[in-house]
Formats: C-alpha cells, structure tokens, sequence
C-alpha cells in the first residue's frame, strides 16, 4: 500500500537537501502558505493519483500541480 501522511501546513523538522531548506524559508519569508505530505516515492501515475486525492489538486505530467479551484499551485520537493 502506497503511504501518504497526514496534511501537514508547518515547515518540516529536518531537512533533505539544502535546496528544501531555503523553499520552506523563502515560503515562510513571503508569507506563502501550505500544505504538505510525506509520501512513498511516486513513481507511477496511480501513485501521483493518490497525492493529488489527498491535496484535492490536479497533477499533470508536470512540477507544478495546480489545485482544483486554480487559485494555488502545487511542487513537489
């Protein structure tokens, strides 16, 4: 079974590259909110299926996910 956390808006505890850090504090710095899930690595398209359930967005074959109202827009990191 494919695991996907709860829905999580803070900035993690600990990070996996440096790249991840300076995105949750450029976030943090412009006061963008969000929300986040840690998940298996998605490597099918039924994966991705599953985190876009959980979000409520749609995810095409790109990095920015869009949500379903196309008001916010989604990255995976």
């Amino acid at each position: 079974m494919f695991y996907i956390s709860e829905i999580k808006n803070t900035t993690p505890s600990e990070f996996k590259t440096e790249l991840q850090k300076i995105v949750y504090a450029t976030l943090h710095q412009l006061g963008i909110s969000y929300k986040r899930v840690h998940t298996d690595k998605a490597i099918s398209m039924e994966d991705s299926l599953l985190i876009n359930e959980k979000l409520d967005m749609q995810n095409g074959k790109n990095a920015f996910p869009v949500q379903s109202t196309k008001k916010q827009i989604f990255t995976f990191l």
